[in-house]
């Protein structure tokens, strides 16, 4: 599956936690987590409009079971987002006039998507009826918190700051992650450039894992593509690890920006917190046709 980050090196602790949605019933009060282990459980769960805290015994964790428990039982009906302790934060004002602060309402969040773990195993593409993988914000619960107008997307360019932004509530459409090459010639640790007869299929400012999974596994940014020399220039002082001629590598992650824009007034010029907004990508994952 494609992975969500919200920083570099990629690696679980980097990894975004994905929520866990659920429908109150009017009487339960204990729900097990499917997305992840209770250990990632961020300290406050929504249910509507109501927020159950941990530190205010709203919710107890129980790990052998991989379940939360309520104080109370939430409203029947009710839409429940239990998040993790790892998010993709925006943290803006409510209003255009704060000291020493530009765009106050404004703020721009860097991601990371991608599969470091198992991309040389699978490829990932759009669905047939899409014009590439899609990447949104979508609202977890009914009527309550942020909105996804707030929101607009932007692919990043070759140096890794923001392309132009879509629409504010629009998702993005990018392209696929199913680029790989042969190394035409041995590559030393801290190579500026690699070589291979695929270069161009690789796009400047994609990431590529080398040897993945094991013990010399990196990945390495890409800042150019050189395709008729069949040179791909590699930046941040190039791989760590020395690589042999004809060893696979491949396009594993890209990066995106979020922009967050608070309303006016939004929370009467106090600090909140919405959990009701989570990224997500819509693709289909192809094994590779050699495993």
């Amino acid at each position: 599956m494609l992975y969500f980050f919200y920083e570099t090196p990629f690696s679980v602790g980097t990894q975004l936690d994905p929520v866990d949605t659920y429908a109150g019933t009017g009487a339960q009060v204990t729900f097990t987590l499917v997305n992840k282990q209770v250990g990632s459980l961020a300290s406050t769960i929504t249910f509507n409009n109501t927020q159950y805290a941990q530190y205010s015994n709203g919710f107890t964790k129980n790990a052998s079971n991989n379940t939360f428990t309520l104080a109370t039982a939430p409203a029947n009906g009710s839409v429940g987002v239990a998040p993790g302790i790892s998010a993709l934060t925006g943290a803006a004002f409510d209003n255009d006039n704060v000291p020493g602060v530009t765009n106050p309402r404004e703020v721009e969040v860097p991601f990371w998507y991608g599969d470091p773990y198992n991309i040389n195993q699978f490829t990932y593409l759009g669905f047939p009826a899409d014009p590439g993988i899609g990447i949104s914000f979508v609202n977890e619960t009914s009527g309550f918190g942020a909105d996804v107008s707030w929101c607009s997307l932007a692919c990043a360019n070759a140096s890794g700051g923001p392309l132009t932004y879509g629409a504010t509530g629009d998702g993005i459409w990018v392209g696929p992650l199913n680029a790989f090459g042969s190394l035409a010639a041995s590559s030393a640790a801290g190579a500026s450039s690699i070589f291979c007869g695929t270069a161009s299929s690789f796009t400047a400012g994609d990431y590529i894992a080398f040897n993945v999974g094991q013990v010399n596994f990196e990945i390495c940014h890409i800042s150019n593509v050189a395709p008729f020399s069949y040179r791909i220039d590699l930046d941040s002082g190039g791989p760590n690890f020395d690589h042999a001629e004809g060893e696979l590598f491949y396009a594993a992650l890209r990066k995106g920006w979020a922009k967050f824009t608070i309303p006016l007034n939004q929370t009467n010029n106090s600090a909140a917190n919405y959990y009701n907004l989570a990224i997500r990508r819509r693709a289909r994952s192809n094994a590779r046709p050699w495993i």
